[in-house]
């Protein structure tokens, strides 16, 4: 959609910017910019358009002010900028959809139980402690030291571990790149346990 309202001369206008807002979909990019002048028949609902995308500034938009804002729709991730000369902008990255084939079992037996445990370094003595059970049975991605995030994922159909790995996120700054390179290819569905 790009259109132009006249919020400075035409009420209806106003009124239109309002429904034709209404129609945009959630995670739609809004870019807004003014012309001349803006202020003065823009109406409370109109400027609610801008609040619910987190802008600060729209309440304060003065007679013959610039005016450039920049937000994604359903979300308070925004940039905006007012004042008699204005440049706003906002990089934003997109993905693309992807349609990927779901394996489906065509049958299911059994269940697995999956825990937890873990006890930060000063919980009264009894802490620096993490433990992962599958099946009562324990999984150690890591024997020592073991500091951080120690993850497990596991097959979404058959159950069976496919990553098991230690990640010392307090020492190692490389090692939150490390996790989300190993993490970002696994199945849809897989199962993760994290041990701290």
């Amino acid at each position: 959609m790009r259109k132009t309202y006249d919020t400075w001369g035409d009420a209806n206008q106003v009124k239109a910017f309002v429904a034709d807002f209404k129609q945009v979909k959630k995670g739609s990019v809004f870019v807004a910019v003014v012309k001349d002048d803006a202020s003065r028949l823009l109406t409370v609902d109109a400027k609610k358009v801008f609040e619910k995308m987190g802008s600060e500034e729209i309440q304060n938009l003065g007679s013959r002010e610039g005016f450039g804002f920049v937000g994604v729709v359903g979300t308070k991730v925004f940039g905006e900028q007012r004042g008699a000369k204005i440049r706003s902008a906002m990089t934003l990255s997109y993905s693309k959809a992807v349609k990927e084939k779901v394996r489906k079992p065509a049958k299911v037996e059994g269940a697995s139980r999956f825990e937890v445990h873990s006890a930060g370094k000063y919980d009264h003595g009894e802490g620096n402690f993490y433990k992962i059970l599958i099946n009562n049975e324990e999984v150690r991605p890591c024997d020592k030291g073991c500091r951080g995030l120690n993850v497990v994922a596991v097959d979404p159909f058959t159950h069976k571990v496919i990553l098991s790995k230690n990640y010392d996120t307090f020492a190692k700054a490389e090692d939150s790149e490390r996790f989300l390179k190993d993490v970002k290819p696994l199945p849809v569905g897989a199962v993760i346990l994290v041990g701290v």
